[in-house]
């Protein structure tokens, strides 16, 4: 199987992501981390459905999954790695019904070869081949604006980096913030060009790793807070920005290394 013929055969998974989820009303919920954190019966039915679609392919298949995470040791120059994020944004999930996407990434010996993100209340698809663009729902996405800070509205969240001194120069520099509550929005809305930044000080691999290959196919900015690029199998802080914003951030947020108060 070709990357072309890989890449239709990940899509034609989104539709019934998309009705598994939108069909199960009543489902059973707990709290992780601590009782912000949720997870829902839906999100280890979802990560199942599409972990059963990989182990159908050729080959020996890798999986990091939100709702499994740690399990195994993952080498991440593997073969076929993928990485999924079954609800991102289960907290709107469960309070609004809206603003939470489905993510999967394909790795390949280290490179990040496809990546998709699902608005599922939206039914938009964003997807990303390595040297093929991003494209929402078949249409290729226009290049974006190169947005200095004074021109962006930045997405990070007041509660995770209220704490951190980069916050007040954002809140203080920037032409707004806003937050969903979900990293895979907050992402596209940079991918988009609609926000100058997404800053989010600690998410696991799932988390961030559609934004590797897509920020590239965007001529965007991706990397942990200290400009690396992060082990994406590992947790880590991470930011998406246009060049510009980076720029003008990069000094404000380098010295913090940790993932806040993110942990699994």
């Amino acid at each position: 199987m070709n990357i072309d013929q890989l890449d239709q055969e990940v899509k034609s998974w989104f539709p019934e992501i998309k009705d598994l989820i939108q069909e199960n009303t009543s489902y059973k919920t707990k709290e992780k981390r601590d009782f912000r954190d949720l997870a829902t019966e839906i999100d280890i039915a979802v990560q199942e459905l599409i972990e059963d679609h990989i182990k159908q392919l050729p080959g020996h298949q890798t999986i990091i999954g939100e709702e499994t995470y740690g399990q195994t040791e993952v080498d991440p120059k593997a073969s076929h790695l993928w990485i999924i994020d079954p609800i991102d944004g289960t907290a709107n999930f469960v309070k609004q019904k809206e603003n939470y996407a489905t993510m999967v990434t394909y790795f390949s010996h280290g490179q990040a070869k496809l990546a998709y993100i699902y608005d599922v209340f939206r039914d938009e698809l964003y997807s990303a081949s390595l040297g093929g663009g991003v494209y929402c729902n078949g249409k290729r996405l226009e290049p974006v604006v190169d947005l200095s800070l004074r021109e962006s509205l930045i997405g990070i969240s007041p509660q995770h980096n209220i704490k951190r001194d980069y916050f007040y120069y954002i809140a203080e520099n920037a032409f707004d913030i806003r937050n969903y509550g979900c990293s895979s929005l907050d992402g596209i809305s940079v991918i988009k060009g609609q926000y100058g930044a997404f800053v989010n000080p600690g998410g696991g691999p799932w988390d961030y790793a559609p934004f590797i290959l897509m920020a590239q196919e965007m001529g965007l900015h991706f990397s942990n807070f200290s400009n690396q690029m992060p082990d994406y199998t590992r947790p880590s802080n991470f930011i998406i920005a246009s060049p510009a914003c980076f720029n003008e951030l990069e000094p404000h947020i380098q010295s913090y290394t940790d993932t806040g108060n993110y942990s699994i």
